[in-house]
């Protein structure tokens, strides 16, 4: 990641700033989900759902990120729908993620706070 800042700020002579900007975007589009990526690195054999986010969010990433680099780099851009597509991963990654979240906060409530049960419908303490 660094690298990259390095040759965004001092090793390109983009022409336009328009690429310049497209770089940046991709640039910190990159370096937020390299840290979640980092992270579900971390934790995502606990879960499905946590394994299918990594997936998601580092294809999303490359797919999304990838044509944004390209211009400012001098090559050829990839197919126009690439972007979209990493955007739509990225977006299901995360969805993943929020999934995750959901359902062990519901495991975690259910069994955090068990039902009492009681056959006692007269208010008297049960006799042992």
């Amino acid at each position: 990641m660094v690298a990259l800042a390095a040759i965004g700020s001092h090793g390109l002579n983009i022409a336009s700033d328009a690429n310049r900007a497209l770089f940046q975007t991709a640039w910190q589009i990159h370096a937020v989900h390299a840290a979640v990526l980092l992270a579900l690195a971390l934790v995502r054999r606990s879960s499905r759902l946590l394994q299918a986010a990594f997936l998601l969010i580092a294809v999303g990433t490359a797919a999304f990120c990838g044509p944004l680099y390209t211009p400012a780099l001098g090559l050829p851009r990839p197919p126009v729908f690439f972007a979209p597509l990493g955007g739509f991963l990225l977006i299901a990654g995360w969805f993943s993620v929020v999934l995750t979240g959901v359902f062990r906060s519901r495991e975690h409530y259910a069994t955090a706070m068990p039902i009492m049960v009681s056959d006692n419908r007269h208010g008297r303490r049960p006799e042992h």
